[in-house]
């Protein structure tokens, strides 16, 4: 989301976009100027222009903490950065549960889960077609491929920090590419 239209990477390059993790350091070896901000100084900066974007989330969560009020365009190149979902719980604790039980908490917490991205997508196409309708930009393919080759690369230096890491990319790699988007 950004105070001006987003239609390349030249463009975002002429920012400041806050951003953070992955996406901060996929946008920053391309080239991007990055901020980091915590979530609360958000708004003020885009305000301002203490930043010109940010990567944050869905359309629904613009609309929730109302940045589309000082942002007004919203770039729809879906970036590779997935959404982590974890249930955290003491190990003995979870280690003491019988079987059954493990299942039930399994269940319920993958229920919640798709339970929230299906309100969250429908809710982000509602929130594009009411808001963002005409104010959406995407990138050139040409600069996807650029994204993409990035977010590859920061991948791989995931990757070699351990065999989980590596496990862990090894299915993004193939959740992105039977998407389409390897």
């Amino acid at each position: 989301m950004s105070t001006q239209p987003i239609r390349s990477l030249d463009d975002m390059r002429k920012m400041k976009i806050r951003a953070v993790g992955a996406a901060a350091k996929m946008l920053s070896s391309v080239g991007v100027n990055v901020v980091n901000l915590p979530p609360e100084d958000i708004y003020m900066a885009l305000t301002t222009g203490q930043i010109d974007g940010v990567v944050y989330g869905s359309a629904a969560e613009y609309k929730e903490t109302k940045f589309y009020e000082v942002a007004g365009w919203l770039n729809v190149t879906p970036l590779i950065d997935p959404i982590t979902d974890t249930l955290i719980i003491n190990k003995k604790l979870w280690e003491s549960f019988p079987e059954d039980i493990r299942a039930a908490f399994n269940a319920a917490a993958d229920q919640t889960r798709w339970a929230y991205y299906i309100w969250g997508e429908d809710e982000s196409l509602n929130v594009m077609k009411e808001i963002f309708k005409d104010k959406m930009t995407t990138f050139p393919e040409a600069d996807q491929k650029i994204l993409v080759k990035a977010a590859e690369q920061i991948w791989e230096e995931e990757a070699k920090k351990s065999p989980d890491a590596r496990q862990g990319v090894d299915i993004l790699k193939d959740f992105a590419a039977a998407k389409g988007r390897l």
